[in-house]
């Protein structure tokens, strides 16, 4: 068994492992994919954080979303350096873009379409924005045992947990269920908690000026 989940072939010995089913392992990297995105699903922590630029082009209302983006924290562009503009979510429609056309300028909300930003106003001049977002924990490249991700190096059990969880689709009401669902939410709130450390430790408490 393995001892330790250095890369993905290490985690799907363990699930192999853990399961005791020879018959199963065809199946293992579809749970493997399916804990990802449910853990995609359920997180939002420090360690996604993460800065891309986004070229906001002359003529353009289209740019391509960051590599495995998730949410959005903060997006600005410097139209000069005594002049910094934010760009907020907003309700933007093929109308609103139709109107805008009209009058290129400076773009103040986008939408996300697909795998493209949507900006509410096409850009007269071009910039590049600086985009803070949570980074999606990325798909497994499955051709490639020794590959792996953060949150297998930080937190194996999430990932081997939420495999377990997966496969219970397929082998029906294992007796170990509830110890795996268990093992699973202890792994989510440890993660969780470790996140607020990182984010808060340190910062002083506010007194409420009552005594």
């Amino acid at each position: 068994m393995a001892t330790s989940l250095a890369d993905l072939d290490d985690l799907r010995e363990l699930i192999q492992d853990t399961l005791n089913r020879s018959d199963l392992s065809a199946s293992v990297d579809n749970w493997i994919a399916l804990a990802r995105i449910d853990i995609n699903s359920r997180i939002k922590v420090a360690a996604q954080e993460t800065t891309a630029s986004v070229a906001i082009t002359a003529g353009s209302t289209t740019s391509p979303l960051p590599s495995a983006y998730g949410e959005l924290r903060t997006m600005t562009y410097e139209v000069d350096q005594n002049d910094i503009r934010e760009l907020f979510l907003g309700p933007i429609s093929p109308i609103t873009t139709d109107q805008m056309s009209a009058n290129p300028g400076y773009p103040r909300y986008f939408a996300v379409t697909g795998d493209t930003f949507l900006w509410d106003q096409i850009p007269d001049a071009s910039w590049t924005a600086t985009c803070l977002y949570y980074k999606a924990v990325p798909e497994f490249d499955f051709s490639d045992g020794t590959d792996t991700n953060w949150i297998m190096t930080a937190y194996p059990n999430v990932l081997l947990y939420g495999s377990l969880m997966s496969a219970l689709a397929k082998i029906g009401n294992d007796v170990r269920a509830g110890i795996w669902r268990t093992f699973y939410t202890e792994a989510f709130e440890n993660m969780m908690d470790d996140d607020k450390a990182k984010r808060w430790n340190g910062i002083p408490r506010m007194r409420s000026g009552l005594t």
